[in-house]
């Protein structure tokens, strides 16, 4: 047993999670232990960290171009599907700042890992949310764990803003023949 064995990360804390995130997994076609690494369950809410959103994304060959900007203040990042426009998604740490990100967390009043790792945590935040709008058939709404963690009692969370028009996604569903296709 996987929990039992201690080799789940430690938001994995019970059978139950560990079996939600592989099933989450399943529905996205990864590797049971590439699951149980990066998908979690936060707050009821199914989320994908985002290396894996971006790893999933890529392994369709449907991610024409992806291109970042990182600073210490700011993330910027630009997705393109083939055949769309693409999106600019834009993060800042001021926005973090207004969200409530960067106070101090736990018992013990840890620094924020927006203080601690900038960068990446603003990449995350930018680059998760372009994957998601670009990819929603393929990444079914998945919040990075991050994102989950802001949810609220009414189940909305602090989203990142959009800098390009708003697109509708498709009126298609990739079927599994597709993906699989794609995917070989």
């Amino acid at each position: 047993e996987i929990h039992a064995a201690g080799v789940a990360p430690a938001g994995l804390d019970s059978p139950e999670k560990i079996f939600a995130a592989l099933c989450i997994g399943a529905e996205l076609g990864l590797a049971p232990m590439f699951a149980i690494r990066n998908c979690a369950v936060i707050k009821g809410v199914a989320s994908l960290m985002y290396q894996a959103q971006h790893a999933v994304v890529m392994s369709t060959g449907l991610l024409e171009e992806y291109r970042e900007e990182v600073t210490e203040t700011e993330a910027k990042v630009w997705v393109k599907r083939r055949g769309r426009p693409g999106i600019l998604s834009v993060f800042t740490m001021a926005e973090a700042e207004r969200a409530g990100l960067t106070k101090p967390r736990g018992e013990r009043g840890e620094p924020s890992m927006y203080l601690k790792y900038p960068k990446r945590m603003l990449r995350a935040r930018a680059g998760s949310y372009a994957l998601r709008q670009e990819f929603s058939d393929v990444l079914a709404g998945l919040y990075a764990p991050e994102e989950a963690e802001e949810i609220d009692e009414r189940g909305s969370a602090t989203v990142t803003k959009e800098l390009s028009p708003t697109r509708a996604a498709p009126p298609w569903r990739m079927t599994d023949e597709r993906y699989l296709e794609i995917k070989r």
